[in-house]
């Protein structure tokens, strides 16, 4: 059986202007504290632009220590 997705929304962020053409943003706590994800200050992940017709989305996955 396929496993649907879980779609959370944290509500709205601001982009913040950095150098060498940057943008960021922060990662609201409620993400971090979530059981589901295993994000903490100093993990690595990987970042991934999915583009689907009109809408975009912003995929983070850790990266593995192993």
């Amino acid at each position: 059986m396929a496993q649907r997705p879980v779609e959370k929304h944290y509500g709205e962020r601001t982009l913040q202007q950095k150098g060498d053409g940057y943008l960021q943003m922060s990662i609201p706590r409620s993400v971090v504290d979530d059981t589901k994800t295993d994000f903490e200050a100093g993990s690595r992940v990987t970042v991934q632009a999915v583009i689907n017709g009109d809408d975009a989305y912003i995929k983070i996955e850790r990266v593995s220590d192993e």
